[in-house]
Formats: structure tokens, C-alpha cells, sequence
């Protein structure tokens, strides 16, 4: 049952109200600004009905006092036995809910009542619904900050920041729409590694943070993060297949609250420091924060056991078997980093734009089957060292280092006769575009053509 405090300098108009609403309300009742705020405290109603001409404290001022100290817009109706539309004016410019004069009639104080808490139903709603992140039904950034404000300064427990390893590849490798589901399907586990009333929200991207109450035991992480990192791998291979190679897991930056403090901004930095501490270490773990002037167990690694940790890195198969495909920035960033190579070391390559030329419209189904299929092909037919971007909807930039001219007609040749193979080569063509890129010509330019402008 939803609840209603009145706060009025006239004992008739407060047993008035209190008797029209409280068949439908729990009403709390105050003869003063003074004992309505001790109400407002220790009740905490869901709306104010709140006279504006009162001695010592009026209306207009308890609103102010009572926003200033919670810090929020309180749900207020405003009474008055003024006639004035001005002073109406005023009271809905600052933000009340509604305006009612007195003496009030039994059915006009319930339809305002009513339609005020309506209203903020739906406020609330709306509130909630923005602060969810749609994909993981989590809290999205916005949200769990606001919340996780709230909780460090209040609870005890381990507030962590979790980030999946080698994501990037399965969007580069198996598109947008898999990595989106392995997402949704991730927080699932996350959900069955918790409990009721722990904190979770989705920073963004493969990105989480989670804090869980109560907790004070390092082997409770352990167990968290060994079971979601098994649980990763079973549920990728499941979706992608079972010769899915990405090393895909899970690693964690973790704090202890509030033993290394209680701002959370603060405690987010520590836990963040941890998480890329254990990135750098191998992954598919945790690690939790400790001071930097207290001895840390891995300061007296020798040389050699960090040469091999970080080779340990470095040999993680991050490389798909085929040509490599990769979104517009990492494109470019390959793409600006081989003229620089080839200016260097007298280096040749050639562009590609391949374009298929589809011969009449077909469903938004086979259009795209077809698509996939031209992307195979380059996929398959070209080497493991070349490069390749999508421009278009049915276009792909491709990236050919060290090749000479000679080769060029062979490679165009391949990939017509592997698209010759296929049932759809009726449906389209393939037409294609080279350009060579060499030392001389990037010694003799300054600046050469970027990739993205090839995107429309």
C-alpha cells in the first residue's frame, strides 16, 4: 500500500484527507513543517500533500528543505485556500506533482492523488528501463555506478570488474551477431555464479562489473572465475562449434570493500589496476589489488619466468587459419603500419576492391547467403598474411603484401574459378580492381590514400 503524508496547519483538513484516503492509502498526518519532516524521515512516503500557508515553516520552504536534503525532486501536491492563480503558477513552476484548492471535494483529492502516483509509476518505469542495458538485461553503466555509489559506503563484500579475453577476435572472425549472443549468454552464467542481491551492471562492450556482498573469502573469487572461464569455453564451443580456437576466458581485477576504501570511484580505479595486472600475466584469471607499498608474492619473478609468461602470451592463438578480416579501425591501423614497412624495407603490395554484381534483386535471405559466400572464397583462396575489410554491403577491400605483378592475374583467376564452383554464380559477378602500392611511390608521396575512404 502506497504512502501519503499530509502536512497541514488545520486539524480538520488533515482528519478530511486522512479519512478520504485512507481506504485506499496508509496516511501519516502532521500539524507542522517541523513534524512532517520527522514523518518524511522515518516513513519515507510515496507523495507529500503539502499546504503552502503555514505559520513559522510555509510550503514553498519545507519543499526546498526537503530536496536539499535528500538530494532529489519529492513527489509534492500542493493545498491552498488561496483563490490565486498566480501562487497556482508558482507552486507547478517548482515542480509540484499537481495543485489543489480547499475545500476539497472527496472524488477531485482521490482522481489527483490517483493520476500523481500514475504518473510517477510510470516515471519510475521509464527511469528503469534506461538504466538496462537490453542486451544482458543487466544494469547498464549509468545505472550500476549510480547504485554501486550507493553500496560501497554501505556494505561489506568484494567489488569486482570482469572482462572476457580475446573477444575482439570472435567479432572479427565470426561477426557482431555471434559475439553479441555469446554476450547474452554470458551473463546468464554470471547470473548462476551470484547470488539475490548482488550488484551486476554491464559497462559496455565485453566489459562488467559486479560486486558481491558479504564476501570476504579469496577462495570465493577463485571459485567464481574457474567457473565461469570452464563454463566460457563449453558455451563458445557449443554456439561457434567444436574446433572454435579462440581463447576466449575470462579474467577479473578485484577489491575488498571496505578494507581498500569506500568511494567507489575509487575502489573501481584499484580493481581495474588489478585487471589489467592479470592481463598482462596470462589471463583467464584473477587477480586482487594490493597496496603498492606492501611486498607483492610475484616481485622476485626472475627474468627468465617473465620472458616465458609473456611468450606464453604472445602464442596464444589469436591469428584465425585464412585470411584475416577486420573491422574499419584495426584495418586501418594494419593498413598505415605496412606503408611505413614497405617505405622502410623496399617493400611491393597490392589493393584489391572486389565487388559482386548482383544480376537482379533477390529476399534480404539469399541476398545475404550470397554475400557470405563471396566472403568464404577470399576468406579461403588467399593467404593467411593478406588482409581484408568489408566496404561495402557487396564490396571487400583486400590488402595483398608482397606480391608481384606477375601473380596478380593468377590471384584474380583463383578466386574466379572458386566462385565458378558454386551454385550462386549464376546469380552475380565478381569484378575486380587492383592497385599497386610501392616503396617508390610512398617515398615520393606524403601522404598515401586511407582505406576509409574507399567506405561509403
Amino acid at each position: 500500500m502506497k504512502k501519503i503524508l499530509v502536512i497541514d496547519d488545520e486539524k480538520m483538513i488533515l482528519t478530511n484527507a486522512e479519512h478520504i484516503l485512507s481506504s485506499k492509502y496508509m496516511v501519516f498526518t502532521a500539524q507542522s513543517a517541523e513534524e512532517g519532516m520527522r514523518l518524511y524521515e522515518e516513513e519515507m512516503p510515496d507523495l507529500v500533500l503539502l499546504d503552502i500557508r503555514m505559520p513559522g515553516m510555509d510550503g514553498f520552504d519545507f519543499q526546498d528543505a526537503l530536496n536539499e536534503k535528500y538530494a532529489k525532486n519529492i513527489p509534492i501536491i500542493f493545498m491552498t485556500g488561496d483563490e490565486s492563480r498566480e501562487i497556482e503558477g508558482i507552486g507547478l513552476k517548482r515542480g509540484a506533482e499537481d495543485f489543489i484548492h480547499k475545500p476539497f471535494l472527496p472524488e477531485v483529492l482521490l482522481s489527483r492523488i490517483e493520476k500523481s502516483l500514475g504518473n510517477l509509476d510510470v516515471l519510475r518505469m521509464l527511469s528503469e528501463e534506461m538504466a538496462m542495458d537490453s542486451l544482458t538485461g543487466f544494469s547498464n553503466r549509468s545505472g550500476i555506478e549510480r547504485k554501486l555509489r550507493e553500496t560501497c559506503e554501505s556494505e561489506t563484500g568484494v567489488l569486482m570488474v570482469l572482462d572476457l579475453d580475446n573477444f575482439h577476435i570472435i567479432n572479427d572472425r565470426y561477426g557482431h551477431s555471434q559475439g553479441d549472443q555469446i554476450i547474452s549468454e554470458f551473463a546468464d552464467l554470471i547470473r548462476g555464479s551470484i547470488r539475490n542481491g548482488d550488484d551486476i551492471g554491464r559497462l559496455g562492450g565485453d566489459k562488467f562489473v559486479l560486486f558481491c556482498k558479504n564476501m570476504r573469502d579469496e577462495m570465493q573469487i577463485n571459485v567464481i572465475v574457474d567457473r565461469l572461464n570452464n563454463q566460457l569455453v563449453d558455451l563458445t564451443k557449443h554456439l561457434l562449434g567444436e574446433d572454435m580456437k579462440v581463447p576466449l576466458g575470462v579474467s577479473v581485477g578485484a577489491v575488498f570493500v571496505p578494507f581498500q576504501g569506500t568511494d567507489y570511484d575509487m575502489l573501481y580505479n584499484k580493481a581495474d589496476k588489478a585487471l589489467h595486472q592479470i592481463k598482462q600475466e596470462g589471463k583467464h584469471g584473477y587477480r586482487i589489488y594490493t597496496n603498492p607499498d606492501l611486498p607483492d608474492d610475484k616481485t622476485d619473478a626472475s627474468v627468465k619466468e617473465d620472458m616465458n609468461r609473456v611468450t606464453r602470451i604472445l602464442e596464444e592463438e589469436t591469428v584465425p587459419h585464412s585470411t584475416m578480416l577486420l573491422g574499419q579501425e584495426s584495418f586501418g591501423n594494419v593498413y598505415r603500419y605496412m606503408m611505413r614497412y614497405m617505405k622502410r624495407y623496399q617493400g611491393k603490395a597490392y589493393k584489391f576492391l572486389v565487388t559482386v554484381d548482383v544480376h537482379e534483386e533477390m529476399p534480404t535471405d539469399a541476398y545475404t547467403g550470397l554475400i557470405t559466400q563471396v566472403e568464404e572464397i577470399l576468406k579461403k583462396q588467399l593467404r593467411n598474411s593478406d588482409l581484408m575489410m568489408q566496404t561495402k554491403e557487396n564490396q571487400y577491400f583486400l590488402l595483398l603484401p608482397m606480391i608481384d605483378e606477375i601473380n596478380v592475374p593468377g590471384v584474380i583467376q583463383r578466386l574466379k574459378s572458386a566462385w565458378e564452383k558454386t551454385e550462386c554464380r549464376d546469380l552475380a559477378d565478381l569484378t575486380f580492381d587492383t592497385e599497386v602500392i610501392s616503396w617508390e611511390e610512398l617515398s615520393s608521396e606524403a601522404e598515401r590514400k586511407d582505406p576509409k575512404e574507399y567506405i561509403q
